[in-house]
């Protein structure tokens, strides 16, 4: 199905390229928020993408691997507005509380993630957010699956040590 929505939307096919961004707009808005926390950076991040992917849907080679590449594609947009921020002198980037969510789940994993380095959240997201297997992590980010593994067995330890310094504390 979404291989041939692909090819529809390369040989100029609006509404084939409108469903393929419905069909993957949840999971573009949790890796998103996961990797830049506030609303309005991620309604950003998604918006850009939205427009490099029109641009580009013709550079697919594989439209199996689709989310692949939308994801991948996102994931450059905002580490490239995490970058701007930090040549504007913002250094701390602290996940926007406040912003409501479909679910309360996504609410405090989402908060329990701001604990991490940046690199840590995204590995989480992908992983835990999105479903993507260590191998397809890897392939996204261009890394090894033994450090994309390796990646998420730290990060988990650090969130069992974060949820163990928040019940002893209540």
């Amino acid at each position: 199905m979404t291989a041939r929505l692909v090819r529809q939307a390369q040989a100029g096919d609006g509404d084939a390229f409108v469903s393929l961004m419905s069909q993957y707009k949840i999971d573009m808005y949790k890796v998103a928020k996961g990797i830049l926390g506030n609303e309005t950076d991620v309604a950003d991040a998604m918006s850009e993408t939205l427009l490099l992917a029109f641009e580009h849907i013709k550079d697919v080679r594989r439209p199996e691997y689709f989310k692949t590449w939308l994801i991948r594609v996102l994931i450059n947009v905002c580490k490239d507005m995490l970058k701007e921020k930090k040549r504007c002198g913002v250094t701390d980037h602290i996940l926007d509380r406040g912003a409501p969510d479909t679910a309360q789940e996504n609410v405090e994993f989402l908060e329990l993630l701001a604990v991490l380095e940046p690199k840590s959240r995204i590995l989480m997201m992908l992983y835990y957010g999105i479903g993507f297997n260590s191998r397809q992590i890897a392939a996204l980010l261009g890394m090894k699956s033994s450090t994309v593994r390796t990646g998420l067995r730290r990060a988990r330890e650090q969130l069992k040590m974060e949820l163990e310094r928040q019940e002893a504390g209540t």
